[in-house]
């Protein structure tokens, strides 16, 4: 059995127009939800072996407040493929960051909408949960999806996983 995490990006700054979309950074709230997202993972003990991150600053700043949790064991990817990537791209990555870090058991995706939600829609086996509900429903800044799969992360595809949970800084 494996974990994939999918966490979308915290709320991001729109003060200053004139940045490039890349380099928004998380504006207040933001900084915030990255912090009690990143202690609700480690508090469920969702600890990623594995994590790919997107290089937009909005994705890099929601994982800084989870790698000060975690234990320096992490395989770490830092990814333009996740800005740019739609939902249909995902088990590349996803299978090529496994291959390199040797089929890990727990993998992080730090990305952005709509990738995140359509993806977890893909892979998530469609069931009449409370939790895949709400997930169809809308997929808001910060919130994580965790699926779990019978087969390891390089072999990922639709509906091969079961949403094991859904967390959103507004519940937390």
């Amino acid at each position: 059995m494996t974990r994939l995490i999918l966490l979308r990006h915290a709320k991001s700054s729109w003060s200053d127009p004139a940045l490039p979309d890349h380099d928004r950074p998380l504006n207040a709230r933001g900084r915030q939800a990255a912090k009690q997202m990143a202690d609700a993972l480690v508090s469920r003990n969702y600890l990623p072996d594995t994590i790919i991150c997107s290089t937009a600053l909005r994705a890099r700043r929601t994982l800084a407040p989870l790698l000060y949790l975690l234990d320096g064991t992490v395989q770490l990817t830092i990814t333009r493929a996740l800005y740019d990537a739609q939902a249909e791209h995902y088990p590349e990555i996803i299978a090529a960051a496994a291959r390199k870090a040797g089929t890990p058991k727990t993998m992080l995706l730090i990305g952005h909408n709509f990738a995140i939600q359509d993806a977890a829609l893909v892979f998530a086996n469609g069931d009449d949960t409370k939790s895949f509900k709400a997930l169809k429903n809308k997929f808001p800044s910060g919130a994580a999806a965790v699926l779990e799969f019978e087969t390891n992360l390089t072999e990922v595809s639709a509906n091969s996983a079961r949403l094991v949970d859904y967390l959103r800084p507004r519940d937390l």
